[in-house]
């Protein structure tokens, strides 16, 4: 979809995402989450942020388009600076919601 990504990429954003998001629920409120949800939030918020961006990539390559506006010359436009919190923004929604409702 993309030649600039790659599965390494992938499994490091996953990866530091979890690790992320564990240890800050852990220094922020140790009985918010379990460091089991930290980890499984973070790898959920990670994949969705890598999806959201490859789909954004996706479909600028479907339209033959280089950037998605003018707005911010060189960076693709503004699309590409939200592409990640397209997904992750409801997959966090949820992802908190299922934790803190258990």
């Amino acid at each position: 979809i993309s030649p600039h990504k790659s599965v390494e990429g992938f499994l490091a954003g996953i990866l530091g995402s979890s690790l992320v998001v564990a240890g800050a629920a852990q220094l922020a409120s140790p009985s918010l989450l379990t460091v089991w949800q930290g980890l499984a939030a973070g790898a959920a918020l990670g994949a969705a942020a890598s999806l959201g961006d490859l789909i954004e990539s996706m479909i600028k390559r479907n339209l033959n388009a280089k950037d998605t506006s003018r707005v911010i010359p060189g960076h693709g436009g503004v699309l590409d600076r939200i592409d990640s919190l397209l997904l992750t923004t409801p997959v966090a929604f949820y992802a908190f919601r299922l934790f803190l409702d258990s």
